[in-house]
């Protein structure tokens, strides 16, 4: 019943139209471009995207995305189950349970230690994930304590060669970060599929001081902030105080940890952190790591703060 995705045109208009199907949340069909933007990334394992078949014909795709996350400091050979789709005339005969399952042992044979997800609570919880994993995580800034914004700061285009650049501020960022998600090491890594989304280098005077990912109508709040030092932050702050005037009355919201480092060394400015945890917000210990299972028991006992998940670039289509 379960197979390997095929590379036939045939699968891939099956699997699209399972996924525009099965969501009707939004008036759009973000699910659709998000399996093919995955099917992209350098790390898209085709033995991770299974589709249930009955007669020849889909009936139910499930798509798991390795990625690397961080915990303690500590690379974690991780997937996101994103996402799953069953044919609405097939729902509720236990065919998402198999694909589900048959995914996890995958996983498990290939060395994956940990799944995380964002679903329904009362579903998800039966697969073995926790619910109230992660969350909301952000500072608040208000714009009264931002310095004035200096001339000679814009933003470009990412390139290639940035990529070393991107990847040293990210690691200064979030190395230390429960949960970061780092991004790989290409330029489809890095800049938004989404129309919609910005994804620059910020520069001061043409030399590179950091990156920006956010959605245009929303600078106050980008998806992704990264500076390389105490000043290129304050400049960055600075620039994004100024370019949102359209919305003065709000303050930023920095997509940052506040047990993070950096935070404590290169921002320089007074801010109020924000943390809460979503039901949503699952993960699963495939096989058995004292990180996460560290990581898993601590948050539900209160005792550690949440981490915090930047979702990677392909995201941004849904």
């Amino acid at each position: 019943m379960f197979t390997l995705e095929k590379k036939n045109k045939k699968i891939y208009f099956r699997v699209a139209e399972i996924h525009a199907l099965s969501f009707e949340y939004s008036m759009n069909m973000g699910e659709v471009p998000l399996v093919d933007v995955h099917r992209h990334r350098l790390e898209f394992d085709p033995e991770l995207s299974l589709v249930a078949e009955e007669d020849g014909k889909v009936l139910g795709h499930c798509l798991f995305t390795p990625h690397e996350i961080f915990l303690n400091g500590e690379t974690i050979k991780a997937a996101i189950l994103a996402q799953i789709a069953i044919d609405p005339a097939m729902q509720k005969k236990g065919i998402g349970a198999k694909l589900i399952e048959e995914g996890h042992k995958r996983l498990i044979d290939k060395g994956f230690e940990m799944s995380i997800l964002l679903g329904h609570s009362d579903y998800y919880p039966r697969f073995g994930y926790q619910t109230n994993m992660f969350g909301t995580c952000y500072l608040e800034i208000q714009r009264d304590s931002i310095p004035p914004q200096p001339e000679g700061i814009s933003e470009r285009w990412v390139k290639a060669d940035d990529i070393p650049f991107l990847n040293s501020i990210w690691e200064m960022w979030f190395n230390d970060v429960d949960l970061a998600m780092k991004p790989g090491n290409s330029i489809i890594d890095w800049i938004s599929n989404d129309k919609s989304t910005v994804s620059s280098v910020v520069t001061r005077d043409s030399e590179a001081i950091g990156y920006l990912r956010y959605a245009k109508e929303f600078l106050h709040k980008p998806t992704s902030f990264l500076a390389r030092d105490e000043n290129s932050a304050s400049e960055m702050l600075a620039y994004i105080n100024g370019k949102s005037e359209a919305v003065s009355e709000q303050p930023l919201y920095l997509p940052v940890h506040p047990d993070s480092s950096a935070v404590r060394n290169l921002l320089k400015v007074s801010f109020e952190h924000k943390m809460k945890t979503w039901e949503a917000a699952m993960i699963k210990e495939l096989t058995p790591n004292p990180l996460v299972s560290q990581y898993v028991s601590e948050i539900k006992e209160g005792s550690r703060t949440c981490g915090l998940i930047i979702w990677p670039v392909e995201f941004d289509v849904c």
